[in-house]
């Protein structure tokens, strides 16, 4: 389904999907994730988190190559290349709301016991992000 629709949008670098998450294999109870799917909104919701599912992620390598691969960051480097991606290609990247992944989400997993970090370099990088689109730096 995502080759199918990057096929037929050639302008679309970065497609991710949604997500399903529970907290145990055999829970049958799922959360959905709904994510902005169009470009626009895409772009403007990495103004403020990740709104990309990385796990859920296909991507042109040609745009990875173009921003320089993923940043050496750690806990946010997949937010900071889609940003970065942006600033080169504002409408590059999209979501499909079919939920193609599902995550199992747990309190050992490397997000989750590297919150505080997580969160700081992802602000960190949002702010980057403002300042380069800004065309200044930001305190």
């Amino acid at each position: 389904r995502q080759l199918a629709f990057l096929q037929a949008h050639p302008q679309i670098q970065v497609l991710g999907t949604g997500t399903l998450a529970s907290r145990h294999l055999d829970d049958t109870t799922k959360t959905y994730a709904l994510r902005p799917c169009q470009p626009l909104l895409v772009a403007w919701g990495l103004h403020f988190s990740c709104c990309i599912a990385h796990p859920s992620v296909l991507c042109r390598t040609q745009a990875l190559q173009n921003v320089g691969g993923y940043p050496e960051s750690n806990y946010a480097e997949d937010y900071e290349l889609w940003l970065k991606l942006t600033d080169m290609q504002p409408l590059a990247i999209a979501n499909i709301s079919e939920p193609l992944v599902w995550l199992r989400k747990s309190s050992s997993s490397v997000s989750a016991s590297n919150r505080d970090i997580q969160r700081q370099n992802a602000d960190t990088a949002a702010v980057a992000a403002f300042g380069r689109r800004l065309k200044r730096e930001i305190e």
